[in-house]
């Protein structure tokens, strides 16, 4: 009986060991989210957004990135169209932000409604 109970007493140790090993070699690597890189329109996009919630006291329903063009001495156009709310009522706006091309600081910004 003694016998039984050292034997059961290693296995228990070895799919012990065994498992504990395991686990240790599978464990997967996190990225804290800071850490993830963001588009280069980012800055921007937010900047348009904020101004957008400003400019027409509105909400922002969504918005999409429409795309990036260089606008020479070392600064890029993005463009954006936003879906805001007012009232009840939904409209659409396109935005050119005009950004600094290495630091993504946005300078100005260019605003057109569209029409329905």
């Amino acid at each position: 009986m003694r016998m039984k109970n050292m034997t059961n007493l290693l296995i228990a140790m070895a799919v012990f060991l065994v498992l504990s090993s395991t686990a240790a070699s599978t464990a997967v690597a996190v990225t804290p989210i800071h850490a993830v890189r963001q588009p280069d329109y980012a800055k921007s996009g937010q900047a348009a957004v904020l101004a957008a919630k400003q400019r027409y006291s509105a909400d922002v329903l969504d918005y999409a990135f429409e795309g990036r063009t260089p606008a020479g001495s070392g600064r890029v156009e993005y463009r954006f169209r936003l879906w805001l709310s007012k009232g009840g009522r939904d409209f659409g706006v396109r935005v050119v932000v005009t950004a600094d091309a290495v630091s993504g600081e946005p300078i100005r910004m260019k605003w057109t409604e569209i029409k329905p």
